[in-house]
């Protein structure tokens, strides 16, 4: 009995170590979970950090192509400057080698000289409008009439290449400016021709039709509203000047030139109301309008905002990775700070994150055979008992 005894007492001192044992592994291989459950998080912020910073790169890939465009742009929009420069001084040329001839003292004609004059208004002017050059062409066919060829192929020359490189330049500012530019450029080219009516706006009776229409002009010129109540407004006032009355059609010519001109066309296109479009979302959820918006933004040289707050997941154990993560969070979503600190604290978190997420196949191994070992445990303490 006392042999047996012994052994049942050598039997149960085993079991108590094994149950010891088994609890170690538990405990460790809690603690080993938890650290699983660690790296897990940071894997999942190395893939959240890899996404902003790929969408970040993209940012600064749309401004820098941004800025590309707009420096191309620019050096456009300096050509046909250049070529505007080129029409005024080639007309200049040539009106002085006219003038000067013989040629012309001997033919000179009241419409060949109004011609002239118009043609020295807009070189000096540095641009012509549709209706500018409608008009120019209509004085050129009046006053080539009865001319001599050579003459007449020196002045036909002369308004046709003005014509042409107005045009041009014209036609290049439509495809390079944006509405608004093109809007406050014909704005501005407006209000010089309505200045230009300082000689006869004084004598103008302040009831009159055309004083109201020139109150109203000015307006729209200043403030860029013109609607279809505007332009009914100012035909039924020009239908009262009368067709002799020199300084009130001056007026009339600007109300058509208004109506019929680009601005009138940008202006009454802007007031009209716009249907609405539905935006365009993925069926991931991505909002296609929304990152136009901030892509515009970029390309105006504004800051891309900052994504809002999120919750971070906290891991459970590893707590030597907090206080890296606190600062983390707050760089990353902190609406203070700058795009360059928040890549600073993206790439020293990236090095750690890096270089724990590489043990993390360890731990997994390391689960695997402590699941093995304490199966095995379970066993002999079960078969024991």
């Amino acid at each position: 009995m006392g042999k047996i005894k012994r052994e049942l007492d050598a039997q149960s001192t085993k079991d108590k170590t094994r149950i010891n044992e088994l609890k170690e592994k538990e405990t460790q291989l809690q603690l080993d979970e938890s650290n699983v459950t660690t790296q897990q998080h940071l894997l999942q912020y190395q893939k959240e950090i890899n996404s902003k910073e790929a969408a970040i790169a993209a940012a600064k890939a749309d401004q820098a192509s941004a800025v590309a465009a707009d420096e191309r742009r620019q050096k456009d929009l300096a050509e046909l400057a250049s070529q505007r420069k080129k029409v005024q001084k080639r007309w200049r040329e040539h009106y002085d080698q006219l003038t000067t001839g013989q040629d012309y003292k001997d033919r000179e004609t009241p419409q060949l000289k109004r011609l002239l004059a118009e043609g020295q208004h807009m070189a000096d002017a540095g641009y012509m409008s549709e209706q500018d050059s409608a008009r120019l062409a209509r004085m050129r066919d009046e006053a080539l009439k009865g001319l001599p060829r050579e003459l007449r192929a020196k002045v036909k020359w002369m308004v046709d290449d003005m014509i042409k490189g107005y045009s041009r330049a014209a036609s290049g500012e439509r495809n390079l400016l944006t509405p608004l530019e093109r809007k406050d450029l014909e704005a501005s080219r407006y209000k010089a021709k309505l200045d230009g009516l300082s000689d006869i706006t004084p004598s103008l009776p302040k009831d009159g039709a055309a004083a109201k229409i020139v109150a109203i002009l000015k307006d729209v010129a200043k403030y860029g509203v013109l609607n279809e109540a505007t332009v009914k407004q100012l035909e039924a006032l020009s239908m009262r000047i009368n067709a002799d009355d020199a300084a009130g059609q001056r007026v009339v010519s600007l109300v058509r030139e208004l109506v019929q001109g680009e601005l009138g066309r940008i202006l009454t296109t802007m007031s009209r109301p716009q249907p609405a479009r539905p935006r365009r979302v993925t069926p991931e959820g991505r909002d296609l309008d929304a990152e136009d918006e901030v892509r515009t933004r970029i390309r105006a040289g504004a800051q891309a905002p900052l994504p809002h707050p999120q919750t971070a997941p906290q891991p459970a154990t590893g707590q030597g990775y907090n206080a890296m993560i606190g600062e983390f969070a707050r760089q990353m979503f902190g609406q203070g700070e700058t795009s360059g600190r928040i890549l600073d604290v993206m790439q020293q978190f990236l090095a750690v994150a890096r270089q724990s997420a590489s043990q993390a196949s360890q731990y997994d191994a390391r689960l695997r055979k402590m699941e093995q070992e304490v199966a095995t445990l379970q066993s002999r303490a079960s078969f024991g008992r």
